[in-house]
């Protein structure tokens, strides 16, 4: 093998890669998922519709962003929630 062959597997090896491993894009997604809830996230978490997500919006009770029309819930900020004081 000649040194020139060599050095281009060398430069192939070292070429950074702008393809992403499966595994570390899957591995990745799944931690950006947990990170937002949606609209169908929190009504099966908290059992309440559509409606009373939209009051707590109002109310600004649960703060949230939203993206094309849709509306997410950063994890954190809703596990606050979930421990914050209960009013009786």
């Amino acid at each position: 093998m000649s040194t020139s062959t060599m050095d281009e597997r060398d430069r192939q090896k070292n070429r950074p890669s702008f393809r992403k491993v499966p595994q570390q894009q899957t591995e990745r997604r799944r931690a950006l998922e947990y990170l937002y809830f949606d609209n169908h996230d929190m009504m099966v978490q908290f059992k309440v519709s559509l409606r009373t997500l939209q009051r707590w919006r109002d109310e600004k009770m649960l703060p949230f962003k939203k993206v094309s029309g849709k509306i997410f819930y950063l994890a954190s900020k809703v596990e606050e929630f979930m421990e914050g004081d209960t009013e009786d």
